[in-house]
């Protein structure tokens, strides 16, 4: 399955030693403005695309200073998600 990100798709990875030390839960976090699409990929390399997700909450994700509490408060149980099988490629750009 591949999800595809339009021309205003940011992608961001956080640092793999803040996974492993358990300081943030999140590895890749990957916004669609255009579609509203929010992916997270979670250190356990599970992957949801959340739906509805407006711009200003993708940010105040990417500026908390702790992504985990952010998620679990303003996210997790707010927005449609659907769970992204582990064999399912990663997002492409369309644009590309």
């Amino acid at each position: 399955m591949i999800f595809c990100f339009g021309a205003n798709a940011s992608n961001k990875e956080v640092p793999h030693a803040l996974c492993h030390r358990g300081i943030n839960p999140l590895a890749i976090v990957a916004y669609d403005e255009d579609r509203k699409m929010l992916q997270l990929e979670f250190c356990s390399r599970a992957v949801y695309l959340y739906l509805g997700v407006p711009p200003a909450v993708h940010q105040a994700l990417l500026d908390a200073p702790s992504k985990g509490k952010y998620f679990n408060r303003s996210i997790r149980g707010q927005y449609a998600y659907h769970a992204i099988p582990q064999d399912a490629e990663k997002p492409v750009r369309c644009d590309q």
